[in-house]
């Protein structure tokens, strides 16, 4: 069965993603940091008759995220699909809330290093895969501040803003890549029908691939 990573996982969008990958027939891998309260809602999902398990690791500790993720590879088989929209439910040390005007690199280095590097860390641990692959979806459901910013939330906007900018660039990188990789087998497959190259059952050349609509009989 294929596998969604929810990162972030709690009883609000996290549980309800899960739930609504898991109910198309997906494995659910919970992630965050508290794991009686990831515990709680894998036996949720389990009532459901969705397969789900808890992997504790916190976003803002980057090898043990990278190791959830590899624990989620070893028990599942891969990760198809990856969901990042971490949101602090209880306070977390050195995370505070600035006006714009107020923002320091002291209280938006911690909302950088939670908003945009764990999403990096999460996306490098699984990206290899998918690329080899051919196949695969990371989801970044978190920083609506980044394209309609509460002003209240200054130093969280520049950091989902980052988020933002790094997605839509490697989603712009990745396609370049498929296109040139398309374009390569595509060449690839050309040589081989031109002449000179492969010949059909009879010894005959096989006429060279030709790009454009079809001539008219």
């Amino acid at each position: 069965m294929p596998t969604i990573a929810v990162i972030g996982a709690g009883p609000g969008m996290g549980l309800a993603i899960a739930r609504t990958f898991g109910s198309r027939g997906f494995d659910v891998a919970l992630i965050a940091r508290t794991k009686d309260k990831l515990q709680a809602l894998v036996d949720q999902l389990g009532q459901e008759g969705i397969t789900a398990e808890a992997f504790p690791a916190d976003v803002l500790d980057r090898p043990s995220l990278t190791a959830a993720l590899d624990a989620v590879k070893a028990r599942f088989g891969g990760v198809d699909v990856l969901e990042y929209s971490p949101a602090p439910h209880s306070p977390v040390p050195g995370h505070t809330l600035a006006v714009p005007s107020e923002a320091t690199p002291d209280n938006l280095q911690p909302q950088i290093e939670y908003n945009l590097y764990g999403a990096i860390t999460a996306a490098q641990a699984v990206l290899p895969a998918m690329r080899e692959a051919g196949a695969g979806s990371l989801l970044f459901t978190t920083g609506g501040g980044s394209v309609d910013p509460v002003p209240m939330l200054g130093n969280v906007n520049a950091a989902a803003a980052a988020l933002r900018n790094w997605v839509i660039n490697l989603k712009q990188g990745t396609d370049r890549q498929r296109c040139a990789r398309r374009a390569r087998d595509d060449q690839g497959l050309d040589r081989r029908r031109r002449p000179g190259g492969l010949r059909d059952g009879h010894g005959r050349r096989d006429r060279p691939a030709v790009l454009g609509p079809p001539r008219k009989a």
